[in-house]
């Protein structure tokens, strides 16, 4: 009776700790698939829209970024572009706060961008107030930030592997804008220097906590527009979410069940075994 117990207590241990290794994994698969809805739905809308109502969204951006480029420059605002700052919500609102997405080959990324706050990281990437709208231009500065060591989804928990000359795409409305990245640091929360628009230049700021777990810094990474084969062309929207964790999905799929049933199958022969020799 007490190598059964004993057997039963290491069959359910194994199987738990199967289970939590197979949960991170089957939950950024889910929460993947709930952001390839969302980013579906974002480009079914762009698909329906006229010509004349993306060219207003891009203008209402345009003249937002303007206004963020003559506070940085000017450090004084006129009360139209004050008004306009204040309407930020407004402003490239798709539903539920969606801005645009974000995809960042190397690393496997993509996710939608929401206008910044605290709730929305849960869901995804966030466009930082302030900053400008990510439609390019010159005098343009667009930072977006994301979690990392999320427990249930992957977000910017790669970032720090991206080099010079790695590429990040921004896909907004019907365009799809290429960044070349330059550079990486790591800053406390409040240097925001970094973020400052520069003078006829396009960039592209990813942010998130540094290091993972301790988050007294940020790790930041910057990026340039570039003008290459890739870039500005029309987007056609059929883009695939990445399945970077299809592979251990499946593996925790079909060993989970395996193992469970090898576990019950180890216990039932062992039962049997105990059972004869008790008789």
């Amino acid at each position: 009776m007490k190598k059964k117990l004993i057997i039963i207590i290491i069959s359910v241990l194994i199987l738990i700790g199967v289970a939590c290794l197979s949960f991170p994994v089957i939950s950024d698969y889910i929460n993947s698939l709930f952001n390839e809805s969302r980013i579906n739905g974002y480009n079914n809308n762009i698909n329906l829209s006229s010509q004349e109502e993306i060219s207003e969204l891009y203008k209402e951006a345009e003249i937002y970024n303007e206004a963020v480029a003559s506070k940085f420059f000017n450090g004084e605002l006129s009360s139209d572009y004050e008004k306009i700052l204040n309407n930020y919500n407004d402003i490239m609102n798709f539903g539920d706060g969606l801005i645009c997405y974000i995809e960042i080959p190397k690393i496997n990324v993509k996710l939608p961008v929401y206008h910044g706050s605290e709730k929305v990281l849960k869901k995804g990437a966030a466009h930082l107030e302030q900053t400008s709208f990510p439609i390019g231009g010159n005098n343009t500065h667009a930072c977006i930030s994301a979690h990392s060591g999320y427990p249930t989804q992957k977000f910017f928990d790669d970032i720090d592997e991206l080099e010079s000359g790695d590429m990040i795409y921004i896909h907004i409305l019907n365009q799809k804008l290429s960044y070349k990245v330059y550079k990486t640091d790591v800053v406390l929360p409040d240097d925001t220097e970094q973020l400052n628009v520069e003078t006829n230049k396009d960039l592209l700021t990813l942010i998130t906590c540094y290091p993972y777990g301790i988050n007294s810094h940020r790790l930041i990474v910057h990026a340039e527009r570039t003008y290459d084969i890739q870039s500005d062309k029309k987007d056609n929207n059929n883009d695939s979410v990445p399945t970077k964790t299809l592979p251990m999905l499946l593996f925790c799929l079909i060993f989970l069940p395996v193992g469970t049933f090898s576990v019950f199958y180890i216990i039932k022969r062992k039962n049997k075994k105990l059972n004869a020799g008790e008789l």
